[in-house]
């Protein structure tokens, strides 16, 4: 049973990031270099997380593997926040859909699955179960920027 889970979870963690990095490349129009090896390098960050995934279904109750799985996985969104920033700061060409409000919130909202499992790996030191909870708020925290956005900005593309 806990290994069922353990799939599930891998495979819900490594889809939304494969739904994250194709949300960020539609508005891509142009890359170079540098695009490319961040890009590389958000890649190896999600091959990598299946690691992670099995260390923390195997010792889940020790902190280490906790912090280790957390530090990993905001990793990844992390290096896809950095994409952000080098796409709309860098030379690289976007499409007419993304405007500089919604490249913004972009940028900023992926920030905050990595505080999110910065802020796990605090709770870790006090309580692992808590720390393994609070990563449901990631699902939460991205509902309300969503509806905040969309509230603020209903004619966007977002």
């Amino acid at each position: 049973m806990a290994k069922i889970l353990q799939l599930r979870t891998e495979f819900l963690v490594i889809g939304n990031y494969w739904i994250a990095h194709h949300q960020t490349f539609r508005y891509v129009m142009s890359y170079d270099r540098p695009l490319l090896w961040m890009n590389l390098l958000f890649l190896l960050s999600i091959s990598f997380i299946p690691f992670p995934t099995a260390l923390l279904g195997e010792y889940g109750e020790l902190r280490f593997a906790v912090i280790f799985y957390a530090a990993s996985v905001g990793l990844a969104r992390l290096v896809l926040a950095l994409e952000w920033w080098y796409i709309i700061k860098g030379p690289i060409r976007t499409s007419d859909d993304l405007d500089s409000r919604l490249a913004r919130y972009n940028f900023f909202r992926g920030f905050a699955i990595p505080l999110i499992f910065l802020i796990s790996i605090g709770i870790s030191f006090f309580s692992v179960s808590l720390a393994l909870w609070s990563w449901l708020f990631m699902f939460l925290a991205d509902t309300v920027f969503w509806r905040f956005w969309r509230r603020q900005h209903p004619s966007s593309n977002g």
